[in-house]
């Protein structure tokens, strides 16, 4: 009896003990479709993101930038404020003056994730998020609109080397008139990390639909790391159907705190 009751107290202690290290897997994180934090966060990890992506138009240049903070105040929830604006360039020297959009912020993006399952022994994790996107114009610097956007995460690990991760949720736009257009996102992401390195390259396909309207891009990337606390993403995106997008180029500089 007594050695049992000592084996129950031992199991208590591991759950316990096991619950207060709060394990976390390491899992890769696709560039283009950015996490709020590492899965699993850890209490006080912050992160900023400085981004820049730009497409091509008919007669211009479009340039997408961001600025990105991300922060963990307890184990496992974190925490994102982003803020996004756009850089228009003109093909040609002389553009009339409504051929081009006026530059401008595009919004501020609040979002929050918490990582439900971690398990060390399957290398798997789990994660619930949400994200409020605030729309202002191009022209008058206002609330235009809202973003909706609730998402889960699943990622798993192969070994060492491979990293999945499956990212999906609805988004809802709405203007002011209350007209809500709803679409549906589904990313799934592939990497391998070089043996003996801590590089990363891989392969996002970013799916998009939209009442009829299927969209899908490929996002093959690479991430190195410069320094201890910095590194850099690049990463290329690839329409498959030409006419809903454009070939893109992105570079993300990724700041541990």
């Amino acid at each position: 009896m007594k050695r049992n009751t000592l084996h129950l107290f031992v199991l208590l202690l591991t759950i316990v003990h096991s619950y207060a290290q709060s394990p976390k897997v390491h899992h890769a994180e696709p560039l283009h479709v950015d996490l709020v934090r590492d899965l699993g966060a850890r209490q006080g990890e912050q992160e900023i993101n400085l981004g820049w992506e730009v497409s091509k138009r008919s007669n211009y240049y479009v340039h997408q930038n961001f600025v990105e903070y991300e922060f963990a105040p307890i184990d496992r929830l974190a925490f994102e404020v982003e803020i996004p604006f756009a850089l228009y360039q003109p093909k040609n020297t002389e553009p009339t003056p409504s051929s081009i959009p006026d530059n401008h912020i595009e919004g501020v993006k609040l979002a929050s994730q918490y990582t439900f399952l971690v398990s060390p022994p399957l290398q798997f994790s789990m994660a619930v998020g949400y994200m409020q996107e605030f729309e202002l114009g191009s022209r008058h610097p206002s609330i235009q609109g809202y973003v909706y956007h609730p998402f889960l995460v699943v990622a798993k690990r192969f070994g060492k080397q491979w990293h999945t991760l499956f990212y999906t949720g609805p988004k809802w736009s709405c203007d002011l008139d209350q007209n809500t257009e709803t679409r549906t996102i589904a990313n799934l992401s592939l990497h391998y990390t070089i043996p003996r390195t801590s590089y990363l390259i891989g392969l996002e396909c970013d799916s998009e639909w939209q009442t009829e309207l299927h969209a899908i891009v490929l996002y093959p990337q690479a991430k190195l790391h410069i320094s201890q606390p910095l590194m850099l993403g690049v990463l290329m995106g690839i329409p498959l159907q030409q006419s809903y997008s454009r070939q893109s180029f992105m570079l993300r500089l990724i700041y541990e705190l």
